[in-house]
């Protein structure tokens, strides 16, 4: 359980209850954690709080009249609470033995630090050349902090710089990727009426070709067609020529077979005489002898051309010679 500083406790302690008049308070050993109560008494010079389980400065800074104060063995672990010591303009004495904070390596520059005005501190008077160390760590350190603020500003400046140049960079970055896609836009415009033209001269060329082939293809049906009519006209003009020609050379030669035949025919008797019997048999002889030659026509306009011309050549041959 936390135990607290009362009012009863520093009533007892100061022997009155009056807490403006309290100028000098002696708590040594009460195992206090919290004294919060003691920012109450604002004459307070003089405070004994050695062998308590104080933490912390916040509370007793309060006491902003302070000039002795006695913290020895308690708890403060903190070097960070030495900062709050500037709030004791009058302190002199300042006791900090046997807690954790003194063992900090730069302990007693932070405490000068913040209190130059202290005279003994842990029991140990401050001497000149002390103050005179403290005061060059002190320029040290503002130099550092110096050139911390010039390079932070530079920095800053850089980084505005950088800012800046990134805004006019995207700007112009801006107004290079517009130009660019106008640019690329009127690139894709040429393009496509170059192949719309492209397009334009293959078709008109294909059409060209189309008709060229078409015109041909008429030319030779045309020429084909004339050809054909020729072709069938000498076919048959040579043919009337060859079965006219046929017809005269093998109808003598039919009619002298027909001779032969029906000299065949008649008896060996070399007799004038003749029945009229026997003339009609012969005239019915002929007459089917007739029909035969006329039959053997037909057939002969029948046959290839070239078959019939070999023929008749032959045969006009044959009677030349």
């Amino acid at each position: 359980m936390t135990k607290i500083l009362t009012k009863q406790l520093v009533m007892q302690k100061a022997k009155t209850d009056v807490m403006e008049n309290i100028k000098s308070i002696n708590l040594w050993g009460n195992d206090l954690e919290d004294i919060s109560f003691i920012s109450q008494l604002i004459n307070l010079e003089i405070a004994q709080l050695a062998s308590n389980k104080i933490n912390t400065l916040k509370d007793v800074v309060k006491c902003s009249q302070l000039k002795d104060l006695n913290l020895r063995n308690n708890v403060i672990s903190n070097i960070e609470e030495l900062q709050l010591l500037k709030l004791l303009p009058n302190l002199k004495a300042l006791n900090l033995l046997y807690n954790p904070v003194t063992q900090n390596h730069n302990y007693r520059y932070q405490v000068l630090k913040h209190a130059p005005q202290l005279e003994i501190l842990d029991e140990i008077a401050i001497s000149q050349q002390e103050r005179r160390q403290v005061q060059q760590e002190e320029e040290k350190e503002n130099q550092i902090k110096q050139k911390v603020l010039k390079n932070h500003q530079k920095i800053k400046k850089i980084e505005s710089k950088i800012s800046i140049k990134k805004s006019q960079d995207k700007k112009q970055k801006s107004i290079v990727d517009k130009d660019f896609v106008q640019k690329l836009s009127q690139q894709q415009e040429v393009n496509k009426k170059l192949q719309e033209i492209d397009q334009f001269f293959n078709d008109q060329s294909q059409e060209l070709q189309d008709s060229f082939i078409q015109d041909s293809q008429e030319i030779n049906f045309s020429n084909e067609n004339k050809n054909m009519q020729m072709l069938v006209g000498d076919r048959a003009s040579s043919q009337s020529q060859i079965n006219n020609k046929i017809q005269e050379e093998e109808i003598p030669i039919q009619i002298q077979k027909s001779d032969q035949i029906i000299k065949a025919m008649q008896p060996k008797q070399n007799s004038k005489k003749k029945s009229s019997s026997k003339r009609k048999e012969d005239q019915g002889n002929s007459s089917q002898i007739l029909c035969a030659i006329l039959s053997l026509l037909e057939v002969l306009k029948k046959k290839e051309i070239s078959f019939l011309r070999r023929k008749v050549e032959k045969k006009i041959k044959k009677y030349k010679s």
